[in-house]
């Protein structure tokens, strides 16, 4: 079977950019990542390469940054292509709030947009900051640590990032609410993920729902399975089927579809059977126009989906 082409269509799924790269990536910042013949670079809308400089990986631009590597050696670059970041390490996350994880000989540290080391690689694991907090493992245990390197809480079993507020933790074999006070709670119900202000929890039964950072249950646990909140919505399924409610819980997309991912700006990837689609918020469903082509589960970037089709 021939390698997939890959490219990109508009919001309407007629192909803008055609599919004759190895891989391609959604747009940011007014730039793509595609690949050909092993080869990572960045193009703009009308398909001119603006950044090639013999990348073997490169991913999207963030507050006008973007993880490059050469040789499997970690960098970052600007909008100009210049590194502002040697590519020098086994791996690095992209910045956020101008602070990226990097990691050397298997231990994680922390460095800044510019370049400065601001705490040594000490971590067997690091999550990005968040909300000023970011979740470590060292030694075995989970802490948070601020943009210092002090511990503020911990030591946890496990431990996930700041979001609206509120972590989620492991302390004691339960999956608790930890505040930015170092208050725990617990309401019965075991809690899988906090995203835009809720918290994904599944009943005894293996029902899922979704509660406040308070602790009311907003959504009573009655589907089979659900995604975290992205964009206003979740997507849920229930007899078999996938759809989208709100933040009130009221169906927003009916259940129609074999998978529905996460909303981004306004759409998610959809499946009915074998046909790819993307979702709008509304429930539009688009298609590629040309019916050889299918859509990435990657999410639309800049209004442009990504597309693959079989190369002839």
């Amino acid at each position: 079977m021939n390698e997939p082409a890959w490219g990109y269509a508009n919001t309407e799924g007629v192909t803008v950019l055609p599919a004759k790269y190895d891989l391609a990536l959604p747009f940011s910042e007014g730039l793509g990542v595609v690949s050909d013949a092993g080869e990572y670079f960045y193009i703009d809308r009308s398909g001119k390469t603006i950044i090639r400089d013999g990348f073997d990986d490169a991913g999207p631009f963030s507050c006008g940054l973007a993880v490059v590597s050469r040789e499997e050696r970690f960098g970052m670059i600007d909008k100009e292509g210049r590194f502002v970041i040697p590519a020098g390490y086994d791996d690095l996350t992209p910045c956020h709030s101008g602070i990226a994880v990097y990691t050397v000989d298997g231990v994680r540290g922390y460095i800044s947009d510019l370049g400065k080391v601001m705490i040594p690689p000490t971590f067997e694991r690091a999550s990005p900051f968040s909300e000023g907090l970011a979740a470590v493992m060292e030694h075995g245990a989970f802490y948070y640590i601020n943009a210092l390197g002090e511990r503020i809480f911990g030591p946890f079993c496990h431990a996930y990032s700041f979001q609206c507020g509120c972590a989620i933790i492991v302390d004691n074999g339960q999956r608790m609410v930890l505040d930015h006070f170092g208050s725990k709670s617990y309401n019965g119900y075991s809690m899988s993920s906090a995203s835009n202000g809720m918290i994904q929890i599944t009943s005894n039964d293996d029902l899922h729902g979704f509660m406040r950072t308070d602790g009311s249950v907003v959504v009573e646990p009655v589907f089979e399975a659900a995604s975290g909140y992205s964009g206003g919505l979740a997507a849920v399924k229930r007899n078999g089927k996938w759809g989208a409610i709100d933040v009130c819980g009221t169906t927003v997309v009916g259940a129609t579809f074999d998978t529905l991912g996460d909303f981004c700006r306004g759409f998610a990837f959809g499946r009915i059977g074998k046909q790819t689609c993307q979702v709008s918020v509304g429930g539009r469903i688009v298609v590629p126009k040309d019916s050889e082509f299918q859509f990435s589960n990657d999410p639309i970037g800049e209004d442009l989906f990504v597309v693959c089709s079989e190369r002839m």
